[in-house]
């Protein structure tokens, strides 16, 4: 679930909807950024977000969105999750790399960490049937003209650079190394969750195989319960891994419907 926050209930609230679903029956969740619209402005946001999503819990992923991350208070955060702000999640056949794609231009070193977290795991990963790439921004826009991803994104960010020197766009950095992985065999998923706005869902396979996926939802911008309901539906991802013969399956299921 990406960009959750409610745009009528204060800084520190998520979409009412996602506080009355029941998540007991998930074995992970995967936070695609932008929780509240200001997550870390007040501790109280965060303690608030744990009670829902179990922050700390191994299996909570948390791609950290640029409402997450304006106001700072990153300790706060640390300590909710037990975890940086960027890492490597590790399932047996299927790795997760969590990545933080608003760092600021001046974090030179926080950037460069993690594209050698990223460029470490790519080179390195043979024994595994997935890799998933987990961002908040889509910084991937820009990968193949046939996508039309510019369209359907919150914000087009494919300019943002993956560290401090020049030309480090995701298309010359970084989708290299996931292409060098995909050749291995190693089935690899890239999923971004700043969408809601302009579409509900995306979901493009590249010519090399690579699958691009991104989801959110947006419909408490519209305080009319009449006008909401002509609204395209919020959706969410849902994801299933087998394990045994190494499969992923997802869809897009309307978030009304899972109440």
């Amino acid at each position: 679930m990406g960009h959750t926050y409610s745009w009528h209930r204060g800084d520190n609230k998520v979409d009412q909807r996602l506080e009355h679903l029941d998540l007991s029956g998930y074995e992970q969740l995967w936070l695609g950024g932008d929780m509240c619209s200001e997550t870390t402005k007040e501790k109280a946001t965060l303690t608030y977000l744990d009670r829902l999503f179990s922050l700390g819990e191994h299996t909570t992923l948390w791609a950290l969105g640029n409402h997450d991350y304006r106001n700072g208070n990153m300790d706060w955060l640390r300590e909710k999750t037990g975890r940086p702000l960027h890492y490597l999640a590790d399932f047996g056949g299927m790795k997760v790399l969590v990545t933080h794609t608003s760092y600021k231009e001046t974090e030179c070193e926080a950037k460069e960490n993690q594209f050698r977290m990223i460029q470490r795991t790519c080179d390195t990963l043979r024994n595994a049937s997935h890799l998933i790439l987990m961002s908040h921004m889509l910084t991937w826009t820009d990968t193949e003209i046939e996508m039309d991803a510019k369209e359907t994104a919150n914000a087009d960010k494919a300019w943002w650079p993956y560290t401090c020197e020049a030309r480090t766009q995701f298309q010359r950095k970084i989708y290299p190394l996931l292409q060098a992985v995909q050749e291995r065999g190693i089935q690899v998923v890239v999923i971004s969750g700043d969408l809601g706005i302009k579409a509900k869902s995306y979901q493009y396979q590249s010519k090399d195989g690579i699958w691009f996926l991104a989801s959110g939802i947006n419909n408490s911008v519209e305080k009319d319960p009449i006008k909401r309901a002509q609204l395209p539906k919020d959706r969410l991802l849902y994801l299933e891994y087998d394990p045994i013969d190494s499969s992923l399956v997802w869809d897009f299921p309307i978030l009304n419907e899972l109440l």
